[in-house]
């Protein structure tokens, strides 16, 4: 393998780097822009498409948002949008330069309600990313829903307490180093074969960019880390089991 190939290897990688990188800060949410909404973690079946019960609400979402003429924020802002299968549409508007993945706040409606506490968690609804919106589902009560129908539209909202848990670089690349330890242990115990010195480089450089990759969904909720945690314990076991077998064989033999 020649020099020509591992310079194609670190391009490659410093490329991705730039690409994927998820700790580069992004641009604030501009108005009119309805491509900036994410579909909810739990709102997507397997296949990848928005679940036939929740349409209405990415429907009545982006036609709010091509009406939107706010201009770009610098924080978190809440828009309401309406009642869809009497629960309340919220848009959380990530104007920050991070991703958020988990959102708690009081919020209050004149004449619709006081201080109602609302959540948004990343493992039901995935990493707000930085310059995006996704709605917020909030469940009314009868008497709530009557207040809304009364009077609405409601244009101002006032939040209080907010507590946000932003996905920072720490996060990342504590991820990073112990999805790339994991990964290289189950690559030794499972897949590893004798190579040349330099094509075992360049074997690592692509495990280190392949798991570069990975790391990112770590950061929208997937469990990437407890999977390759299980598969290297699974290897190590079975290696294990192949030792003794081994030995017990080589004692027979002779």
């Amino acid at each position: 393998m020649n020099k020509k190939t591992y310079v194609y290897g670190l391009i490659s990688f410093i490329i991705l780097t730039l690409i994927f990188n998820p700790i580069i800060e992004k641009d604030s949410v501009l108005a009119d822009e309805s491509n900036n909404l994410q579909i909810l973690k739990n709102d997507v079946s397997q296949d990848g498409v928005i679940k036939e019960e929740v349409e209405d609400v990415y429907n009545m979402s982006k036609a709010y948002l091509k009406e939107y003429t706010k201009s770009s924020l610098k924080e978190l802002e809440v828009e309401i949008v309406n009642v869809v299968n009497d629960q309340l549409i919220l848009l959380a508007i990530n104007g920050t330069d991070k991703p958020i993945k988990n959102l708690k706040f009081d919020m209050t409606v004149e004449q619709l309600f006081e201080d109602k506490q609302i959540e948004s968690n990343q493992s039901t609804s995935g990493t707000l990313e930085a310059g995006k919106i996704y709605p917020i589902k909030v469940d009314l009560t009868e008497e709530e829903l009557k207040k809304y129908e009364e009077n609405e539209p409601f244009t101002s909202t006032e939040l209080s307490n907010i507590k946000i848990e932003h996905v920072n670089q720490a996060n990342f690349w504590k991820y990073y180093v112990l999805n790339l330890i994991f990964s290289v242990i189950a690559y030794k115990l499972g897949f590893a074969r004798e190579l040349p010195f330099k094509k075992e480089i360049f074997v690592y450089i692509m495990l280190a960019v392949g798991v570069f990759i990975l790391t990112i969904f770590n950061l929208l909720g997937l469990p990437i880390t407890e999977s390759l945690i299980i598969t290297s314990l699974v290897l190590a076991i079975y290696r294990y089991r192949l030792h003794l077998t081994r030995k017990k064989e080589a004692k027979e033999t002779h």
